[in-house]
């Protein structure tokens, strides 16, 4: 089993990885940067940490929603934060508390490339080298949007990649409509009913699966 490398990750971190004696492979990721097995690890600098929870609200949901793709897709996600940490900001803790506490991540901190390649290549002799693993798996992603759901809902079956999900959405777009011989307002109003009956299900959750299936 390879150690996956995302191939927007530094080439020189690929590289010394490659030096170091263990097999490494560069492909498209869908989440994390660096994988095996179960693990998945996603590497940010702290300059792009910090910045990012500067900057505008959309780029600090975009972060957070990396992060949420990475715990729901790999049984051990990682955060690897490369450069000279300051223990001190109050938003950076913010950030780690929530991690570790609620999220259960496993945080890494290395100062260069020289140091990120030498935790993964630890990480990936103990854990990962010399065992038979698969490929990265098809990113969990939580999606926002009915669209968004089907095209994830499809990403399920194996076989079926990203790029195959949106091509069966256009060329079907009423793939996941259940209306049948009635209205969709008939539908609707009958899957409403048998949600209805589940609990724990809240309402904002139910009102999105009638419009996965109906709009």
């Amino acid at each position: 089993m390879p150690l996956y490398v995302a191939n927007n990750e530094p080439e020189e971190i690929a590289n010394l990885l490659k030096h170091s004696g263990i097999a490494v492979e560069v492909k498209h990721l869908q989440s994390g940067d660096y994988v095996f097995d179960e693990v998945g690890i996603e590497r940010k600098t702290v300059n792009d940490l910090i910045s990012t929870l500067y900057t505008r609200k959309k780029h600090g949901n975009r972060l957070w929603g990396q992060l949420d793709t990475l715990r729901r897709t790999y049984k051990q996600p990682m955060l690897l934060i490369e450069g000279q940490m300051d223990w001190y900001n109050p938003y950076l803790r913010g950030v780690l508390t929530s991690l570790l506490l609620p999220w259960k991540f496993q945080i890494i901190s290395t100062a260069d490339h020289a140091s990120t390649v030498q935790a993964l290549t630890g990480l990936f002799i103990k854990y990962g080298a010399g065992r038979t693993g698969k490929a990265p798996p098809v990113a969990v992603v939580r999606g926002r949007t009915p669209k968004e759901i089907r095209w994830g809902m499809l990403q399920c079956i194996q076989g079926i990649g990203p790029v195959t999900a949106k091509k069966i959405i256009e060329a079907k777009p009423l793939l996941f409509d259940i209306s049948g011989e009635f209205s969709r307002e008939q539908a609707a109003q009958g899957l409403r009913q048998t949600l209805n009956e589940i609990k724990g299900l809240n309402k904002e959750a139910k009102e999105m699966i009638v419009r996965v299936f109906t709009e």
